[in-house]
């Protein structure tokens, strides 16, 4: 997808669900729903913060454990806290390259239990917890803040 416009607006999420999906099971790593929306929500985090255009065209919501991509929710919802075992497809023939490596990256680095995802995106600095004090359940993640967020990240020292 090189089109000029998907640059600027992103993919649908759930092309970078299904990927993702894919791409664990491919390394026979379970993923729950809960799992699945933290990674797409720190994979667009990252695409953002790295590349100053989003990876995902939906909007992200802060719900009560996180941020929530609804399309993605709806799609998952009825595993409720179990593994999603639905059949899973390579995705990457609808992400360029830059999206691509930016997903793996996430996958591999970010490949932790439900309480450790719990912890990351509800940390007192994460847009999630911005919005959530500020605005209250339901309201919408701006891709301005989870970029300015996740641009400060790449830029700290480790």
């Amino acid at each position: 997808m090189e089109s000029g416009k998907a640059k600027i607006i992103g993919v649908p999420a759930w092309i970078v669900a299904e990927h993702i999906l894919w791409l664990r099971s491919q390394r026979n790593v379970p993923t729950t729903p809960f799992h699945l929306q933290k990674l797409i929500y720190i994979a667009h985090g990252w695409m953002l913060g790295l590349t100053g255009r989003p990876l995902i065209a939906d909007p992200i919501w802060a719900w009560q454990y996180g941020p929530v991509i609804l399309d993605v929710y709806r799609r998952y919802r009825d595993f409720g806290r179990d593994p999603i075992t639905l059949p899973t497809m390579d995705r990457s023939m609808f992400l360029d390259k830059e999206q691509q490596t930016v997903i793996d990256t996430v996958v591999d680095v970010y490949d932790l239990s439900f309480r450790e995802l719990f912890q990351i995106t509800h940390h007192e600095s994460t847009p999630w917890s911005q919005v959530w004090k500020e605005r209250g359940r339901n309201s919408r993640i701006s891709n301005a803040l989870i970029e300015e967020h996740y641009r400060a990240l790449g830029e700290s020292p480790s």
